[in-house]
């Protein structure tokens, strides 16, 4: 879960398939793998805010909000495989 991640799901909902619902890309997943999160600093939480404040991305607000309070984004990479 970062910031490429969301703008290219949003991407693909909004120009290709409208009912695309993300998955595995939740404050409940989020949450679940901030431990192994990855800092970031003033820049990208600028990229990430300015996502915040945009009407368009409000479907990602909760997510959105929880990296900007913990300042990590996930790797969807150390996601387990088997909540896939």
């Amino acid at each position: 879960m970062d910031y490429g991640g969301i703008r290219i799901c949003e991407y693909i909902r909004r120009n290709l398939i409208p009912d695309l619902q993300p998955y595995l890309m939740d404050v409940t997943t989020y949450t679940r793998y901030l431990p192994a999160g990855i800092p970031f600093g003033d820049e990208y939480a600028a990229r990430l805010r300015h996502l915040a404040e945009d009407p368009a991305y409000a479907p990602w607000h909760p997510l959105l909000q929880a990296m900007l309070k913990h300042r990590k984004w996930v790797e969807q990479e150390s996601i387990a495989i088997s909540e896939f």
